[in-house]
This record gives structure tokens, sequence and C-alpha cells, in this order.
């Protein structure tokens, strides 16, 4: 999640602060710590940055994505990531488009799928790399 962020918060997009892990559908209501479920968002603790945000605003929250009910499944319900531009799906795999988007050239009603701007909902933006030996011990 980390390589997913690129080092800025993924609400507001500003760098170079504290991040914590945000659990969208938070530990209390089932939630749990995969990718589809976790963003980084700035701030210390539940009450300063983003994620104190998150946490003092849970309608606006829920809103765009980042607070989830206890029956919602994460990588189904889109948030608001800044650097992608608007609403997106995370999963185990990477980033989402949640809706057609048309780049300039096309309209949104004539999205191109072999335009490398225009944006088909469920295509990939981002796709996580980790290695084959991830998570793997090596014996000696």
């Amino acid at each position: 999640m980390f390589d997913r962020a690129a080092g800025c918060c993924e609400r507001c997009g500003r760098g170079g602060t504290r991040f914590e892990f945000h659990h969208r559908q938070y530990r209390s209501r089932g939630g749990d710590g995969t990718a589809a479920n976790c963003v980084m968002l700035c701030g210390f603790g539940n009450t300063g940055g983003c994620h104190g945000w998150v946490h003092g605003n849970a309608t606006e929250a829920h809103a765009a994505g980042f607070a989830l009910h206890a029956g919602d499944t994460p990588a189904d319900v889109p948030v608001a990531l800044k650097r992608w531009g608007g609403m997106v799906l995370l999963d185990e795999a990477g980033v989402k488009a949640a809706t057609d988007t048309a780049c300039f050239t096309h309209t949104r009603k004539q999205v191109d799928s072999t335009c490398g701007v225009c944006r088909t909902a469920g295509t990939y933006l981002w796709e996580f790399t980790v290695p084959k030996t991830f998570g793997a011990r090596k014996r000696g």
C-alpha cells in the first residue's frame, strides 16, 4: 500500500508528512488489513490530518468511500483517491477505474477502449508488483 500511495496521503495528496494505515471498514466492524480495505492517510491517530477528518466526518467519509459499513465488501465500494483523479476500486491486485471516463477527445458516451487515455470501468490503472518470493522465508 505504500507503493500505491507513492509517498502521499491518498485522500488529499500531500506528501512529506506522517502517514498511517486507515481501515476503510473499521476493525471493530470486521475490517481486515487487505489492500482493498486499507488506505494511507496523513495525520496522527484518529484526530489529525485526513485520518482525523475521516473519523470526525462519518457521512462525508462514507460518501467518499473512506468509511464502510459492517456488511460492505471493500473491493466493491469505490473510494475517492487524489492520485487517481476520483473514484476508484481497490483490490489485492491494484487500482481499477470505477466508472467509464472519457478523455478530452472522446465523449462519455463514446469511451474508446483502445484509447490510451480513456478508462473503462474495471480496467487497472495501477497494479502491485510483488516478487514471487514475497513473504517466503529462505531456509538455510
